[in-house]
């Protein structure tokens, strides 16, 4: 069995560098602002990004956000110099799935508070915001009082949650050709040559 890919994910962290607009933003900073995403959602029962946050050194963090930003880098989705940026396959990508942003707009309103609030601040700064408060997480502690690489959320545990962004197999589908540069060449070329008569019947 193929193993689904969470591609919601890849549209949270598009999204997020999207909107620090030039400033762009380090792998610590793209997941500070998503667990403050989740740190949200979580007592309201809704499932946003599906990133499991665990205590790091350097605050709440989940290894598989740098893979995913590296990807996206390598398919030519953002720039990577010593932070990451949107560039203009960014900005088309966003134009695609003005739609799916909509009807999921429970999560990007509250992911739109959190970047105005902190889209300026560096990780850094974002990581002493989550070090001041006196609860966090599952076990509604704080930061500190977690044991190293501890899970302090995971959205999987949320037990029947009101809301989950989760695409239906029509979104899967067009996010998945959407993120693939190679497949999304294949299918408009097949579209161009459909509409000039250049195919072959068999």
């Amino acid at each position: 069995m193929v193993r689904r890919v969470h591609y919601e994910d890849l549209v949270l962290d598009l999204y997020v560098l999207h909107h620090l607009d030039k400033g762009g933003g380090g792998r610590k900073k793209v997941a500070k602002l998503l667990f403050l995403l989740e740190q949200d959602l979580y007592p309201q029962r809704i499932v946003g990004p599906h990133y499991v946050m665990k205590k790091y050194p350097n605050g709440p963090y989940n290894g598989r956000i740098e893979t995913n930003l590296e990807n996206l880098t390598k398919n030519g989705y953002l720039k990577h110099t010593n932070r990451y940026y949107q560039n203009s396959s960014t900005s088309k990508f966003m134009k695609e799935i003005d739609e799916l942003i909509q009807e999921n707009s429970i999560i990007f309103t509250q992911l739109d508070e959190i970047i105005e609030n902190f889209g300026t601040e560096s990780g850094d700064k974002i990581a002493e915001f989550i070090y001041s408060l006196p609860q966090i997480g599952m076990k509604r502690k704080s930061f500190f009082d977690y044991g190293e690489f501890e899970v302090i959320i995971d959205p999987r545990q949320i037990y029947n949650p009101k809301f989950r962004f989760f695409l239906d197999d029509a979104w899967y589908d067009t996010i998945e050709i959407l993120l693939n540069p190679k497949m999304l060449l294949k299918l408009k070329t097949a579209i161009k040559d459909c509409q000039v008569g250049n195919f072959t019947l068999l």
